[in-house]
């Protein structure tokens, strides 16, 4: 009689990386969201950002901005291309190299998607199985 081979053990993406990744980014304070949470919070599967948080995180971190700029940012963020163009159009945007018009300082100034000289001010979410 053979030996019956030992069975193989279970390797998948969700086991070795994506909750080790998700736990690890909680452990450091960032936001687990539940990926139906997220899919309303991104109004569906077109939307590519989390709307509220970023337009609550433009104000916040622009308050020159006004409301009819922050959503019109918004927009011209979340209807970028998925590929090398649009890539490099949001790295723009995320270090803070393109600017608006402030109609009150006639002027026009950098734009802040993230803090980076206080992370603490920024939101950070994590979740599972983003498409």
């Amino acid at each position: 009689m053979q030996n019956p081979t030992p069975a193989s053990p279970t390797i998948n993406e969700a086991s070795f990386a994506q909750f080790p990744m998700i736990r690890y980014a909680a452990e450091i304070g960032w936001q687990p969201l539940p990926r139906d949470e997220a899919l309303a919070l991104r109004g569906g599967e077109r939307g590519k950002f989390l709307r509220n948080v970023l337009e609550e995180k433009l104000r916040s971190f622009n308050p020159w901005l006004s409301k009819e700029a922050v959503s019109s940012l918004y927009e011209k963020l979340d209807s970028l291309p998925a590929n090398i163009e649009g890539n490099r159009e949001i790295l723009l945007w995320l270090r803070g190299e393109k600017q608006l018009y402030d109609e009150k300082e006639k002027r026009s100034r950098p734009v802040t998607l993230i803090d980076f000289s206080t992370i603490e001010a920024n939101t950070f979410h994590v979740t599972w199985e983003w498409t």
